[in-house]
């Protein structure tokens, strides 16, 4: 599933886990009900398979931030509908405005991928999904692809 107007790509399926890729800075701007209703469909389709969701924030700016209202709402609907489907929430390339809405995603299924330590970040979300070394490395070439 491919989606340019979120930014929500599906990268692959990596041992029964749907990884995709939203870049928020690539998407146009979610400012309606009908927006948030829209991204909301989206997840949606990945309500009933095991899903990873990767967002990279590079070139994130003002313009571009999600409401506080509708990120509220958002992670309430992720907490709420995707209790188990929803195996991690990986975040990259964040700013001090991720820092400041991280409040709304205290779960442990949140992962902060630091800049520094992207690569052993990212090895030690894949081994917390249980993922076997070969899946490991293709979540990882995906996500790298993804990232260029």
């Amino acid at each position: 599933m491919q989606n340019t107007k979120y930014s929500f790509h599906l990268l692959g399926i990596v041992h029964d886990i749907h990884i995709v890729y939203t870049c928020p800075a690539r998407a146009e701007n979610i400012v309606t009900e009908e927006d948030l209703a829209g991204l909301i469909a989206l997840a949606d389709a990945y309500k009933t398979k095991r899903w990873l969701w990767i967002f990279d924030f590079k070139d994130m700016c003002y313009s571009k931030m999600l409401s506080l209202s509708f990120t509220s709402r958002l992670a309430t609907y992720l907490k709420t509908e995707h209790t188990t489907a929803l195996t991690q929430f990986w975040l990259l390339n964040m700013n001090y405005w991720i820092h400041t809405i991280l409040s709304y995603f205290t779960t442990a299924k949140v992962q902060m991928i630091s800049e520094e330590g992207r690569q052993s970040d990212m090895v030690a979300a894949a081994i917390e999904l249980g993922l076997p070394f070969r899946e490991q490395t293709t979540l990882l070439t995906l996500v790298h692809r993804a990232l260029q």
